[in-house]
């Protein structure tokens, strides 16, 4: 079982969106943030039956360090711990 950083959001009057920085692609949504978790998590499962080679997980302190995350990050985006 491996666990990957994700990105949470909500924009005002839309559901709770999440992304992993380390797994392009790899995207869910929920209704409540609780949900927004648990649907990331399926969609982890499902992006890595598509994968030969899962990248390794990169730490928080690597991750704040990229723009994209620092920018997600600032407007509002949180971290959120995901496991396959």
């Amino acid at each position: 079982m491996r666990s990957y950083v994700a990105i949470i959001s909500k924009e005002p009057k839309s559901v709770w969106g999440i992304h992993f920085p380390d797994l392009p692609g790899c995207t869910s949504a929920g209704g409540t943030m609780e949900e927004a978790v648990e649907n990331a998590g399926k969609a982890l499962r499902l992006w890595a039956e598509d994968e030969t080679d899962l990248p390794d997980a990169s730490t928080l302190d690597n991750l704040c360090r990229r723009s994209d995350v620092h920018e997600d990050l600032a407007s509002g985006g949180m971290t959120v711990c995901v496991r396959s």
